[in-house]
């Protein structure tokens, strides 16, 4: 994701860049960097994408209603499911430490023997 498409999907939410950080999960600043023109993690496009490219009016009603399902239940497929491509990236290796990297495959490990338990 280059800085036009960012701040065209940014520009299109009708939100301030303050707004868009709580949104995204990212500080103000950060926001300011991506428009104009610090890479955006590979690790964030498609979740900026899932969100901005909603209508401004379900974007101010995920903001106002503080429905950013960012629960265990929603990471935790996702993670699972692109945990290689993840891990790939040098970017996303360097912010996982090895505690987090170890409490990660715990949960990982419990959640999937829970699955095979109920299957």
């Amino acid at each position: 994701m280059n800085k036009e498409e960012f701040n065209e999907l940014a520009d299109r939410s009708l939100l301030k860049n303050s707004e868009l950080g709580k949104l995204l999960g990212v500080g103000r600043g950060t926001i300011h960097n991506y428009r104009t023109g610090k890479t955006i993690p590979d690790t964030k496009v498609n979740f900026i994408r899932e969100v901005l490219l909603k209508s401004p009016k379900e974007i101010r009603e995920l903001l106002d209603n503080g429905d950013l399902d960012m629960s265990i239940e929603r990471v935790l497929p996702f993670v699972i499911e692109h945990f290689d491509e993840l891990m790939a990236q040098r970017e996303f290796r360097n912010l996982v430490s090895t505690e987090a990297y170890d409490i990660a495959n715990v949960i990982i490990k419990k959640k999937l023997n829970e699955s095979s338990n109920k299957a």
